[in-house]
């Protein structure tokens, strides 16, 4: 009798051990399995995001209205920046610009491109509608992805041109839309206003910076009709551009900015501290010959 008491104890004692150390890995498994999932899903959501983006990106319907801002780009472009990895973004505006340089209308349509012909012209407008889309990507990446992409130059991965070309066009849609339209003088009306202006010369100002920045550059050569945008698209980087940049955000600062019933010390700070740095990008380029 006291033989089987004892054998029943010692099960016991092992099934509570076993059964304590399947609870132990079950509280250690839970969550990182937790982790695995949210990471998954986040996955597929962003790959969802992309898969309905690039489409809008790349439907001339959203190449109407392409100045003084391409409107019905800027939200899908904002989204798809925000979930393009490095190499999803470098490999997808390859591809772009490849067909804005390369595809010819002759080629697809059987018959020379034509300026009294409406299909022609339309051809090469969305060309440059593709390029705003382009762009406007590009503006819009998150500066951790900017990095990745600078990286890849210093290594001279694969796509190296590429990434220069990205470099130029994130350039050029922030100086010549989002700082001159959305970010003009006029405009800086709050504070907020104006930290994002300084934000987004901050951001053009950083590549402006690189040591390789003499080679940014976007070669644009595939417009046979509006000749004129090979040479307006192909865009570099000028130093003159950051000093009337830093100008224009001081005058708006100067002239425009208003404080309201709503202000506070706090909003006094961030008005300060937006001053000092505009007043310290100013002096940075005193010298630049305009």
């Amino acid at each position: 009798m006291k033989i089987l008491i004892l054998s029943l104890a010692s099960l016991m004692l092992f099934s509570c051990g076993k059964l304590h150390s399947v609870l132990d890995k079950a509280d250690n498994d839970i969550p990182n399995n937790l982790l695995l999932t949210n990471a998954r899903l986040a996955e597929v959501e962003r790959l969802t995001v992309l898969a309905e983006m690039k489409p809008e990106l790349e439907d001339s319907k959203n190449y109407r209205i392409l100045s003084p801002v391409p409107y019905d780009l800027m939200a899908p472009a904002k989204k798809a920046a925000e979930n393009f990895t490095a190499d999803e973004v470098t490999q997808w505006t390859y591809t772009m610009l490849s067909k804005i340089n390369n595809a010819r209308y002759d080629d697809n349509f059987g018959k020379p491109i034509d300026a009294s012909n409406p299909e022609s012209l339309e051809y090469e407008r969305n060309k440059l509608g593709l390029f705003n889309a382009l762009s406007a990507v590009a503006a819009f990446l998150p500066e951790k992805t900017v990095d990745q992409i600078i990286n890849k130059v210093y290594t001279s991965e694969e796509y190296t041109t590429t990434g220069l070309a990205i470099l130029a066009m994130r350039v050029y849609f922030i100086q010549k839309v989002m700082l001159k339209e959305k970010y003009a003088a006029s405009k800086l009306t709050d504070i907020g206003t104006v930290e994002a202006a300084i934000g987004y010369n901050q951001s053009i100002e950083k590549i402006l910076k690189l040591s390789f920045a003499g080679y940014i550059r976007s070669d644009i050569s595939g417009f046979n009709l509006m000749t004129d945008l090979n040479t307006e698209l192909t865009f570099d980087l000028k130093i003159v551009d950051m000093k009337a940049n830093w100008k224009n955000i001081e005058r708006g600062m100067n002239t425009y900015l208003k404080v309201t019933q709503f202000s506070s010390n706090a909003q006094d700070s961030r008005v300060n501290a937006a001053r000092a740095t505009v007043t310290a990008g100013v002096k940075t380029y005193e010298t630049a010959v305009p």
